[in-house]
């Protein structure tokens, strides 16, 4: 029930329980404390900690490092990664645990949801000195720090890089929607379209949140003949971009999205391109709304109509 409640961050049921348990001097384990804690991280209760943490000394239950890694990711939900370091230093200093990769990945987040890159790196080294090797969603973690921050776009993936090459990781489609995502953060579509033609040689197929991100990004960024390229290499049409043929041997199955695109999200990039045609691509948008429609998609009437009504006017 503790953790059903806790999934649900129905908080206030999850305590009312444990009180009750208290109540009928229930029998406790460290499991149950362990489900209330992750409870209290989920939710933004963690001012709660101490008195779990009382409570538990007094019903002879020593914590584990599970119990330190949940306190450890709800400071760092909260951004209050001082706290974190107090409390991993205190879990050195008083038992035999060692921090894992968990709670340093924890850590990371903390640093991602401040921009803090040079933090993030320190921790990065930290793991290096206790043996703990990074995994690709360390790697995934550290995009996101670098994303956040002002550090170089080319800084960010060379350490990336590094790490990958030290530990023998292949980057996973995690870690390269995440590098996708900085790119198009930075404003650089041609080196978010780099990444993604690598990423489709390395054999990684891209998901809908890969597509999502670099068709928006392109999108905005007013590349049309780019957008459209992706966006047919997306839904399986003919016309894909030539780079990503060229990265899949011309193997189009290979850049259809095994699930289908979003309807809002095709609606929303034919609308952004048709939009930006000019009266030289108008052809590129008339061919791109008669294969939408095709497969059943729609997209907003308005837009068409205004597209429709350049046509008659060219």
């Amino acid at each position: 029930m503790l953790k059903g409640f806790a999934h649900r961050k129905n908080f206030s049921r999850v305590w009312s329980l444990y009180e009750e348990m208290l109540r009928v001097e229930s029998d406790f384990s460290i499991v149950t404390f362990n489900t209330i804690i992750d409870a209290c991280a989920r939710c933004e209760e963690l001012h709660r900690i101490p008195t779990l943490l009382k409570d538990m000394d007094r019903l002879m239950i020593q914590p584990n490092i599970i119990t330190y890694g949940a306190i450890v990711k709800g400071y760092c939900q909260e951004g209050n990664l001082d706290k974190a370091y107090d409390l991993l230093k205190s879990m050195r200093e008083t038992t035999d645990f060692k921090p894992d990769e968990i709670m340093f990945n924890s850590l990371l987040d903390g640093c991602a949801r401040r921009g803090l890159w040079d933090r993030a790196i320190s921790i990065l080294t930290e793991m290096d000195e206790v043996n703990i090797k990074p995994s690709n969603f360390t790697l995934s973690v550290l995009v996101k720090v670098g994303r956040r921050s002002s550090c170089k776009l080319e800084t960010v993936v060379s350490v990336c890089r590094d790490i990958a090459k030290s530990f023998g990781i292949r980057f996973n489609v995690h870690v390269y929607t995440n590098l996708v995502h900085l790119c198009v953060d930075r404003k650089n579509c041609t080196r978010a379209l780099d990444v993604f033609t690598e990423m489709l040689r390395e054999r990684v197929r891209p998901d809908a949140r890969t597509y999502t991100l670099l068709l928006k990004g392109v999108v905005e960024a007013g590349e049309r003949r780019l957008a459209d390229g992706l966006l047919r290499a997306a839904l399986g049409l003919q016309g894909a971009h030539p780079d990503l043929l060229a990265a899949v041997n011309g193997e189009r199955a290979r850049l259809r999205l095994e699930s289908p695109v979003p309807k809002a999200l095709v609606s929303e990039i034919v609308s952004g391109i048709v939009g930006q045609c000019s009266r030289s691509e108008e052809d590129l948008g008339a061919r791109l709304l008669q294969d939408v429609a095709r497969l059943g998609l729609s997209v907003d009437v308005r837009v068409k109509m205004r597209f429709a009504s350049r046509m008659a006017k060219s």
